[in-house]
């Protein structure tokens, strides 16, 4: 019996290492719990309580520009049902604007900075 010798290049193992991770990110995709969200109003305010799960099918995660999974949180906010507009701006730090009514938040800085560098804008 002959065996041949078989070099794997650099660009050949990136190439299942990638194949290997995009399906275990879909095989996980597609076990994501149920979306859950619980809407209560009381006094002068509505409490969003939810998951953070898509009630839709979501992209691909992690990948080649995001290591993050898709995981269940545990938000829980608080919002004036009447609110007032404020007398000066307020500065915007890093955290969520809103959420959606399928629980999942707005966060505009969750891609991260350009190289992590925060003066990149």
């Amino acid at each position: 019996m002959r065996f041949s010798r078989f070099a794997a290049t650099p660009a050949m193992l990136i190439k299942v290492i990638s194949t290997v991770l995009v399906t275990a990110c879909l095989a996980a995709s597609s076990k994501l719990p149920p979306n859950e969200v619980k809407i209560t109003t009381d006094d002068n305010y509505r409490r969003i309580q939810a998951n953070g799960i898509p009630d839709h099918t979501p992209g691909q995660f992690p990948n080649r520009h995001n290591p993050n999974v898709i995981a269940p949180q545990s938000y829980d906010y608080k919002v004036p049902l009447h609110p007032k507009v404020a007398e000066k701006p307020v500065p915007f730090h890093m955290q969520p604007f809103g959420i959606a009514v399928n629980g999942v938040v707005f966060d505009p800085f969750a891609a991260e900075w350009w190289q992590g560098n925060p003066a990149s804008g």
